[in-house]
Parts: structure tokens; C-alpha cells; sequence
């Protein structure tokens, strides 16, 4: 198996299924990268700046080796970029949702295959509803149970900010 344990994603914010998936890197013995994505991009969808996700995950995991990727062109043009960072050892971690399949029912980490070892969690036994950052974003306050309380309170923070 690999040193290191990838987990992509765009962490609008960072929540609970979030932390679950590199707890379980850790707990597999592995280095953790976090890689998030849509790093140059703000929008309803992405309210949250890269430096802001990555302030919130390491709120939670101070040591953890971070890196920002930009959005591409394709899907093709993007799973190349990517395939630049990661080493033959490397091991995606990821849980598989609707909402992240094409319209062919592929998830994004089925484009690395067979180049790369992927890794699917569930977390669906650790929490009652099924996390959606969509909703978090939308009511930060009714779905707080989905969030670390110290990203709960920064999003906070920055909500009476604005």
C-alpha cells in the first residue's frame, strides 16, 4: 500500500464526512494530502476562498500537508492535472454520493483507476443523515451537527463578519 492517502474535494466547507475520511487515513498508517479543488473559484457554489477551506481543515488537522488545484476546461484536462501530483503509491480516499456522479454514474475517482489505488469510505453508520455541503451551506446553523465545532464557530465568525 501507498505512504500517502489523497482525499480531493472542494471542502465548501469542511465537515464531519470530511474528517472521517482522513481519520481513516491516519488510522491506515498513511500521510495524508489534502487537495482542494476550484481554488481560483468564488461563487454560490464556493463561497468559501481556498485559504479559508484550508484554514478550517487545518483547525482540525493542524499538521496536514494541503495543496490547491484549480478547475479546468474537462474532466479530462483536470484528472491529467491531477494525475501530475500523485505518486504510483498514492491511495485516493473518498465516499461516493450522488450528487458527485456524471451523467454516466462515474464518480470522479473512477478516472484514475487502474493508475492509481482508490479507497472508498462509507460514514453513513457514523451519522443518522446523509451530509450534504450544499444544505450546510444554505443553513449553517441547522446542520451544525455536520461540522467540527471549531469550523462551526468560524464559519460563525465570518458570517458576522459580512
Amino acid at each position: 500500500m501507498s505512504n500517502r492517502g489523497i482525499l480531493i474535494g472542494r471542502f465548501q466547507p469542511f465537515h464531519v464526512g470530511h474528517q472521517a475520511i482522513i481519520s481513516e487515513i491516519i488510522a491506515d498508517g498513511l500521510d495524508p494530502l489534502v487537495i482542494i479543488g476550484s481554488r481560483d473559484t468564488i461563487n454560490d457554489k464556493n463561497p468559501f476562498s481556498y485559504d479559508l477551506r484550508k484554514e478550517m481543515i487545518r483547525m482540525v488537522f493542524p499538521s496536514i500537508k494541503i495543496i490547491g488545484v484549480a478547475d479546468d476546461k474537462s474532466d479530462k484536462e483536470w484528472v491529467y492535472n491531477i494525475c501530475k501530483i500523485l505518486e504510483y503509491d498514492d491511495c485516493i480516499y473518498y465516499h461516493r454520493k450522488s450528487q458527485d456522479l456524471d451523467s454516466s454514474g462515474n464518480h470522479y475517482v473512477d478516472f484514475f483507476k487502474p493508475n492509481v489505488t482508490v479507497k472508498e469510505v462509507s460514514y453513513h453508520n457514523m451519522f443518522k443523515d446523509q451530509i450534504n455541503s450544499t444544505d450546510i451551506r444554505n443553513n449553517f446553523e441547522i446542520n451544525k451537527r455536520f461540522l467540527d465545532g471549531r469550523v462551526y464557530n468560524f464559519i460563525k465568525s465570518l458570517k458576522t463578519l459580512t
